[in-house]
């Protein structure tokens, strides 16, 4: 399903992959990783808003931006 709020997508670099979540507007927003990033562990590298790190899918402030990087 497409959103308007969020922007999500993966890059990969021989054997490094990212994962980058961002919430483009002033409400909160849900996500679901799909079924095929479950599989992975994502450690958090980078966020905006959050004290702690939060699981990938865990609700976004307004504004968030989260920066995964594949384990």
């Amino acid at each position: 399903e497409d959103s308007n709020q969020l922007l999500v997508y993966t890059r990969s670099c021989a054997e490094e992959t990212m994962l980058v979540i961002a919430n483009k507007s002033d409400e909160r927003a849900e996500f679901v990783l799909p079924e095929s990033l479950k599989k992975e562990i994502w450690q958090p590298i980078l966020m905006n808003c959050s004290e702690e790190a939060p699981l990938p899918d865990a609700p976004m402030a307004p504004w968030e931006c989260r920066i995964y990087a594949r384990k």
